[in-house]
């Protein structure tokens, strides 16, 4: 079985696709020690402007996110553009927009482990998604399913807190308006 892991990670270069949009901190989830997005590129021999949803200027974000991946709420995949069973892995850092690009992952749960497999980009570009979708094929991870739980549980539980005293910064940019007002309110407050 593969071990799971959320590590702490700098993107300090501009991201391409969105004007120099600074890329700051974001908790990667980490694969036998490294980095699933390290991974993905490698695989694919690409670069990606995604990050995982987990991040501390959206602790409402990554609690939805913690959700979606242990099975309690699909809702926030859901409303992402992700199709069943599919969870957004990595989104677009601007505004979670699948179609900016993002990275979405098949999830799967038994009573003793949990399986994420059948990677795939998401944008606007079918052909592109095609021709990574070619590179993510391999990708097929089994973690234990206590452990996994565990990690992303407690995770859940530190984000919630920080959630319940967040105060959004007054230079922050607002959610886009195509979230509509339910999900604006929940993610920024």
């Amino acid at each position: 079985m593969n071990r799971l892991g959320l590590s702490r990670t700098a993107r300090t270069e501009p991201f391409h696709n969105f004007g120099g949009h600074p890329v700051g901190e974001f908790f990667d989830l980490t694969v036998d020690g490294e980095p699933l997005l390290q991974v993905i590129e490698r695989a694919t021999s690409d670069h990606f402007d995604v990050v995982t949803p987990v991040t501390e200027e959206s602790p409402r974000g990554a609690v939805d996110f913690l959700e979606a991946m242990l099975g309690i709420d699909d809702a926030w995949s859901t409303n992402l553009g992700a199709a069943a069973g599919e969870v957004p892995i990595y989104v677009c850092p601007v505004d979670y927009d699948l179609l900016c690009g993002g990275i979405v992952a098949q999830i799967f749960r038994t009573d003793d482990a949990v399986r994420l497999f059948d990677f795939r980009h998401t944008s606007t570009d079918d052909s592109y998604n095609d021709r990574v979708k070619a590179g993510l094929d391999g990708l097929n991870y089994t973690f234990d399913c206590v452990s996994f739980d565990d990690l992303l549980g407690r995770a859940r539980v530190e984000f919630i807190e920080r959630a319940r005293t967040w105060v959004r910064p007054d230079d922050q940019v607002s959610a886009p308006r195509r979230w509509g007002r339910r999900l604006r309110r929940r993610h920024l407050g």
